[in-house]
């Protein structure tokens, strides 16, 4: 996509050398299936891909004006340990696998390897005051299913 685009990549620095080696583990399941699911996966194959070098990194926040773009990538590990999130004009976010919406009454994510981090980013997530969430996987989904599933869980 780097090379098609000529874009510039971002990534946590706790995820730049996955980056760099093209490769990467399958997070660990939140629940019994996806727990099983998980563990088959990394045991019948490593996660490969082409190795990018990124442009970027962050720790905890980057503001992406000087990029044109009104908006800030904010670090919301739990799934991975670098997952960021990138929240646009203070009423969208790119929550990529921070959240999933495939259930009907639920965003809680089938895979994270940090539980406990998974809830604290949430919260963070929550302080924003998003309007409009975008997963990785499912559908938009508003304020309202976040902040019910927010409320189950802690």
């Amino acid at each position: 996509m780097k090379e098609k685009t000529n874009s510039k990549v971002l990534v946590h620095e706790k995820e730049k050398e996955l980056l760099q080696k093209g490769k990467t583990k399958f997070p660990e399941g939140t629940m019994f299936l996806s727990k099983m699911i998980s563990k088959l996966g990394n045991l019948i194959s490593e996660s490969k891909f082409k190795p990018v070098d990124p442009d970027m990194t962050i720790n905890d926040y980057y503001d992406l004006k000087k990029y044109g773009v009104e908006g800030k990538a904010i670090h919301t590990p739990g799934h991975t340990e670098g997952s960021i999130s990138v929240i646009i004009r203070e009423k969208h976010i790119i929550c990529g696998d921070t959240l999933f919406s495939i259930l009907p009454n639920s965003v809680y994510p089938p895979f994270a390897n940090d539980k406990k981090l998974l809830l604290e980013s949430w919260r963070k997530i929550n302080k924003y005051n998003c309007e409009k969430f975008y997963p990785g996987h499912g559908n938009v989904f508003d304020k309202r299913k976040f902040i019910k599933t927010l409320n189950r869980k802690t």
